[in-house]
């Protein structure tokens, strides 16, 4: 649609849609295999779920002290992650 050769890194921070945001761009995911940085708001199972369905691992994750079920992950392809999986 767009004519993307590449795509290398995704920002996401929807207000705790993140699944539904992982659930449509799972052929983008797939194909380009961006690095992704998401902030998570309270869908930490869902999300990591479909992070594993669609082949990533997760190399970091941050929880918010100041609001509760609230942080930020870091997630890579399994084949090309760098960190080590929490």
């Amino acid at each position: 649609m767009y004519g993307l050769n590449r795509l290398d890194w995704m920002k996401i921070d929807v207000e705790g849609a993140e699944e539904l945001v992982l659930q449509g761009a799972r052929q983008t995911l797939q194909r380009f295999g961006p690095t992704l940085w998401l902030e998570v708001h309270g869908t930490w199972e869902r999300v990591e779920a479909v992070l594993r369905e669609v082949g990533y691992r997760i190399c970091e994750k941050a929880c918010r002290t100041d609001v509760e079920n609230v942080g930020y992950l870091w997630a890579e392809p399994a084949e090309n992650a760098r960190g080590a999986e929490q």
